[in-house]
């Protein structure tokens, strides 16, 4: 009995440690397929930014999962707070954020939409009102272009970051071919975005830890 007992916690563990593996070999690979690339436009001058105002990540279509952009909202807070960051959710109504997908359908390309651009007056009074220096708005979009046969997806995410006098500073793209749905890969994502903001904008040292690291 002893034995078996042995022999069954053997195999156990075992099945738990290649699950283990199996993960982190999987996290890997999506990381390494995933394309990310930032712009600094003002060549370094926010690089010791005290405060972030994080604007609630928006998504294209709208017919796509609500879930995908608050989780990446809250993961890249997380990550970002993780990096030694004061970041806080920007204070506004999350209506004028959002469609209703119910009752607009999604845009052709034969339809020009409209720009989701923030005015410089919105920039201003969002960071003025929390007193933030910088803010990180964006969206996620998200195409199934195959089929059951043939898959093919295809995500890109947008991340711009305003100044208070309404100045975009940088941005930050990435393009990956899994969904954000996935809330491994939606971490992934967060994370990969608050390194490069951290390397451009959160502190020097941080940025050169950065360079250490790659």
């Amino acid at each position: 009995m002893g034995q078996r007992l042995k022999i069954l916690s053997t195999v156990l563990l075992f099945s738990v440690l290649f699950s283990a593996h199996c993960s982190t070999i999987r996290k890997n690979y999506r990381t390494i397929r995933t394309d990310v690339q930032i712009t600094d436009f003002s060549n370094g001058k926010f690089g010791k930014t005290q405060k972030f105002i994080l604007r609630r990540i928006n998504q294209k279509p709208t017919t796509y999962i609500s879930a995908s952009r608050d989780n990446l909202t809250e993961n890249l807070r997380y990550f970002l707070v993780k990096k030694g960051a004061s970041v806080e959710i920007a204070k506004e109504d999350p209506t004028s954020q959002v469609t209703n997908s119910a009752i607009k359908p999604e845009v052709n390309i034969f339809t020009p939409e409209k720009s989701s651009e923030l005015s410089r007056e919105t920039i201003r009074e969002l960071l003025s009102q929390q007193q933030g220096e910088l803010l990180i708005d964006g969206y996620i979009y998200e195409k199934d272009l195959g089929n059951v046969i043939d898959p093919d997806f295809t995500t890109g995410i947008i991340i711009k970051i305003y100044s208070i006098d309404g100045t975009m500073v940088g941005e930050c793209i990435i393009g990956s071919f899994y969904s954000t749905s996935d809330f491994e890969v939606n971490q992934i994502y967060a994370s990969l975005i608050a390194d490069k903001i951290a390397q451009n904008y959160l502190s020097y040292s941080e940025k050169w830890l950065g360079l250490f690291k790659k």
